[in-house]
């Protein structure tokens, strides 16, 4: 039975409901080149004259081929050749005239154990490429601890906006010997009046209880213990549930939210099981309703934070085991359509960068969070959601939302920094490119679809990661269950472990 109605099926097709092969795609949230042309016709030329400041942004997506001496940048090679170049690598990008740097540098964080790095997020370049003087090259740099490994250029003059460009990447002589394999930057280049000149409306969506959240709240240690990257719970299933159901009898009622929310431009998920599961659930559905080609974009810039003994928010899955995983573990027949249906973009979680680290310093984090308003900020897309995690939630509006903001949504924004938003919760925002991802670039927050705050409440003596976990005090001790030789059974033996002081690199 789906959606109201009994459908029959060949024996092979219901076979193969027990298993989901994700379509891979290269999602429009990726694709600027209609929304710039759109942008660049809705503009007249009044509009264009009275643009105080023009500039161009590099929107990076990918590096490819950068394996050296066998080894992934900024991987571990314990003992190989190129021990002492890899370390923690990044990139930057700026434009050159005559040696010296015109507009700012731009630059993209650390992606360790990966031969093809994605990043899909957009920096200024300070100044605008068509105005850039006659001979001006775009520099790319791709850099570690002990030095520059690789770079490329390209002549300003040649350079699209809007268009998907990929050029060789040259890696420094003593990296590249024996190689035969061609290394290579993707990327685009976007212009300030296109993607600047309307804010972008993102829901925020909780995901529902988890079976980590429900074993947290009983005190039972072995449950959260025994797995990782915990599904959502019976009840996590019915929460999803009842918000797809509450969004739907709105939108039918003329909810111009409620229409907006089920028929966003981009869908976002954390990797994360039971965020991917969420997302399926609430949005599914309606995504692929009446012959929609729906896209979830798998964003691990979304997932939640890394503490030590935080179970579940650990993963090895990679690729389409993502959502093969979620998949397993869904019964509703409606949603497992929808996930055969949907297709999924997935190049951010093919390589173990994502979630290879079982640690994240709040330096880490500060970083993580930063690549994320930069990938919504500049979306060609108007409206997005993204289903992702609590206290991922709580730090975005502790440190991105404006301080203009005034009565009730200045008190929400204050409060969304300190609260927890409840399991399948919703939050509405409006992002300002204009502000830039350090101009506190939140400028309207709303609760709506009936969602509602709570406390950060205490746990006993255990929580999710080391006095991070969702829903814990940072003050607390954890007790960590350890695992014993009786085939894994967590024995009923402790290690304390108590918050750290943080390292000055930490610091935000």
């Amino acid at each position: 039975q789906m959606g109201g109605s009994i459908c029959t099926a060949p024996v092979k097709e219901v076979s193969d409901e027990l298993e989901c092969r994700p379509s891979p795609c290269r999602a429009s949230a990726r694709d600027y080149r209609r929304y710039t042309e759109a942008a660049a016709a809705s503009l007249k030329p009044a509009q264009q004259s009275e643009q105080r400041e023009q500039y161009s942004l590099l929107y990076l997506e990918q590096c490819s081929g950068l394996h050296v001496h066998g080894v992934p940048l900024g991987g571990l090679s314990c003992g190989a050749p190129a021990a002492g170049v890899l370390g923690r690598a990044y990139v930057r990008a700026y434009v050159q005239h005559e040696g010296a740097v015109q507009g700012c540098l731009a630059e993209w964080p650390v992606r360790s154990y990966s031969s093809s790095p994605a990043w899909y997020s957009a920096r200024p370049l300070g100044t605008h490429l068509p105005a850039a003087p006659e001979g001006a090259v775009l520099r790319i740099e791709v850099h570690s601890d002990a030095g520059l490994l690789a770079t490329t250029s390209a002549p300003v003059a040649d350079l699209r906006a809007g268009a998907p460009i990929t050029i060789t990447l040259d890696l420094e002589a003593e990296l590249s010997a024996g190689r035969t394999r061609r290394s290579q930057v993707s990327f685009q280049v976007l212009d300030s009046d296109s993607v600047c000149s309307r804010r972008r409306a993102v829901y925020l969506v909780r995901h529902g209880e988890s079976v980590w959240n429900e074993a947290q709240g009983r005190g039972n240690v072995h449950e959260m213990a025994r797995r990782t990257d915990h599904p959502l719970s019976t009840k996590g299933l019915v929460q999803c549930r009842n918000l797809r159901g509450r969004v739907e009898a709105a939108a039918a009622q003329g909810d111009g939210m409620a229409a907006e929310f089920l028929d966003a431009g981009a869908i976002f998920s954390s990797p994360l099981c039971r965020a991917v599961q969420t997302t399926a659930m609430v949005l599914g559905p309606a995504a692929v309703k009446e012959g929609k080609v729906g896209e979830m974009v798998l964003m691990p810039m979304a997932r939640e934070t890394q503490k030590l003994g935080g179970f579940d928010s650990r993963t090895r899955r990679l690729g389409a085991e993502v959502v093969e995983g979620a998949y397993r573990e869904v019964g509703d027949a409606d949603v497992r359509h929808a996930m055969r249906c949907l297709r999924y973009d997935m190049a951010e979680v093919e390589e173990p960068w994502w979630c290879a680290e079982n640690y994240d310093s709040a330096g880490d984090t500060d970083l993580r969070i930063r690549d994320f308003v930069a990938q919504l900020l500049y979306l060609p897309q108007d409206v997005a959601v993204v289903v992702g995690h609590s206290h991922f939630i709580r730090h975005l509006f502790k440190h991105f939302a404006s301080a203009d903001l005034h009565g009730d949504e200045a008190r929400l924004a204050g409060d969304m920094g300190s609260s927890l938003l409840e399991n399948c919760g919703v939050v509405r925002i409006e992002l300002d490119p204009g502000r830039g991802v350090l101009g506190r670039p939140i400028v309207s927050s709303r609760l709506i679809f009936g969602s509602k705050l709570k406390e950060s409440g205490r746990f006993g003596a255990c929580c999710a990661g080391v006095g991070r976990g969702e829903d814990s005090d940072p003050n607390l001790t954890l007790l960590v269950p350890l695992a014993g030789e009786d085939g894994g059974n967590v024995l009923p033996r402790l290690l304390e472990v108590g918050p750290r002081s943080p390292r000055k690199d930490e610091a935000l």
